[in-house]
């Protein structure tokens, strides 16, 4: 399980696409899409079983994972 910033697909506003530009020139990492996610959680043998959006604050999600 992580608690993370998940971005829409496309370009739709959202708090995190801001976010994931301080944490890109900052630290050299980067906000995710739900797909990005699944495919890390593949890598990291797990499957991607649901995102839970966090009513407040309003960018956060839980992202459950799973053994495969």
């Amino acid at each position: 399980m992580a608690l993370d910033t998940v971005l829409p697909e496309g370009d739709a506003a959202h708090p995190g696409k801001s976010i994931d530009l301080v944490i890109l020139a900052s630290f050299t990492g980067r906000q995710r899409t739900r797909a990005q996610f699944a495919a890390l959680f593949d890598a990291a043998g797990l499957r991607l079983t649901r995102v839970i959006a966090k009513p407040e604050p309003g960018w956060l999600s839980i992202i459950e994972g799973r053994p495969r």
